[in-house]
């Protein structure tokens, strides 16, 4: 596991098994956080041959009572592009892999 985050209650760690990685954030607070992705942190969470492009597999959609975010799952995004800006609704998470 590596640590991407941890911002107030918002929480993002990356978990990595060959050249596949996943990458899971969580807002555990009570209002919608939006927090920056450091290019630097996901650029040495993902290994070297891995793709950089994740999909959404459950996005805060997932959550009933969470409301809207800049994220829903299926959508894709690239992390190698630097730094990415997310916002989650609150009590809700989102889960990505390349």
């Amino acid at each position: 596991f590596r640590t991407l985050l941890t911002e107030g209650r918002t929480y993002g760690f990356a978990r990595t098994l060959g050249t596949k990685s996943a990458v899971a954030l969580f807002n555990a607070d009570t209002q919608p956080t939006t927090f920056t992705l450091d290019g630097e942190a996901l650029s040495a969470a993902v290994p070297e041959g891995a793709g950089t492009v994740f999909k959404v597999i459950a996005g805060p959609d997932w959550f009933p009572n969470a409301g809207s975010g800049s994220l829903t799952s299926g959508q894709t995004l690239d992390l190698g592009q630097g730094a990415v800006e997310i916002t989650l609704p609150p009590l809700s998470g989102a889960l990505l892999a390349n």
